[in-house]
């Protein structure tokens, strides 16, 4: 209990240090901390400080937990337990971890096989999640093509067990965890009765209650060109989420090689440079901007525009940009 109070104090005193321009609206917080292998800022603006320090303390705890569970490259977690024996025997897991793999099979079938939690055998080869980047030839590729297929992934949720139809298989979750995140952060500051706030990780922000006008907008750039405007976004109770070809990229032979993986042929997807989405709370689809990255900017719209409410926009590899139907309307 008593490193508890420690924690809200300390909490406290980071809100407390925030300039007088913010004490005299909503404050806010940041920690600073490694997410699946990754540096990651988490950022909360609040209506008062408890609030503010209880509400960062919740979300720190919960990503930290979830990269607990999830991390493909964590000893013990679930994700490394069915990567290694997943296609041995039946692995039984929890309904967190049944309803992950259930969303990510919708998503396969809306977006007919282009998202496919199974090019993690990909990613292997290219280093990802190692820290040991390369690139893969074109026979080892081959060799790994027969393992990716997310129709391999059999769910039986009566016996609460998954099983791999092949052994190799591979799964991660890292597209699927900030959106999640967001999920379950609602509902566990919605049981501490917090209605209003702006929580940041990384580039994806969450939306609960209504903000101050200096909160109510967000600025969306050109990826790796901070100086390059490319167009606001009014925030609304909801989700914006972003994926771009820079985040968790590396650059090898003249080559910028990032996660967003063909599932067909195992290269980079080309299809946009930068995906900004929007999703209300209790979206008809929830669906992961970088999902989007997978996608022709055409097929993508035609998606988001089947979600009332969502709103994306999306910057292609020729730099010309793409609205939803939602987001060329005005607010």
């Amino acid at each position: 209990m008593l490193l508890k109070k420690v924690s809200i104090f300390y909490l406290l005193f980071i809100c407390a240090s925030a300039s007088s321009a913010w004490s005299q609206s909503w404050s806010h917080a940041t920690k600073r901390l490694q997410w699946l292998g990754a540096p990651m800022n988490v950022t909360v603006w609040a209506e008062d400080q408890v609030i503010c320090a209880t509400a960062l303390q919740i979300s720190v705890a919960e990503l930290k937990r979830l990269e607990q569970a999830y991390s493909a490259i964590r000893q013990g977690s679930v994700v490394n337990q069915l990567n290694q024996f997943g296609g041995e025997r039946p692995i039984k897991v929890n309904a967190e971890t049944r309803r992950l793999l259930q969303w990510a099979e919708t998503l396969s079938e809306k977006t007919k096989g282009a998202f496919d939690i199974t090019t993690t055998s990909y990613k292997w080869q290219y280093g990802f999640g190692q820290s040991d980047f390369r690139l893969p030839t074109y026979l080892h590729m081959r060799q790994i093509m027969p393992l990716v297929n997310y129709k391999l992934i059999a769910v039986y949720p009566k016996d609460k067990t998954v099983l791999f139809r092949k052994d190799g298989v591979q799964i991660d979750f890292d597209i699927l965890l900030v959106s999640h995140a967001f999920n379950r952060l609602q509902l566990l500051l919605k049981k501490k009765k917090i209605k209003s706030l702006r929580l940041q990780i990384g580039k994806n922000t969450m939306v609960l209650g209504n903000l101050p006008e200096k909160l109510s907008s967000l600025e969306i750039h050109t990826p790796g060109k901070k100086a390059e405007l490319l167009a606001r976004l009014l925030l609304r109770p909801g989700k914006v989420l972003q994926a771009d070809v820079y985040t968790r990229a590396f650059q090898k032979e003249g080559k910028r090689i990032h996660p967003y993986l063909d599932a067909k042929a195992g290269k980079p997807a080309k299809h946009c440079q930068q995906a900004t989405l929007y999703l209300p709370l209790q979206a008809k689809l929830d669906i992961p901007a970088g999902v989007l990255m997978l996608l022709p900017p055409k097929e993508s719209l035609q998606l988001i525009d089947s979600i009332p409410q969502a709103k994306c926009l999306l910057l292609d590899y020729q730099s010309r940009l793409h609205y939803s139907v939602e987001w060329k309307n005005p607010e």
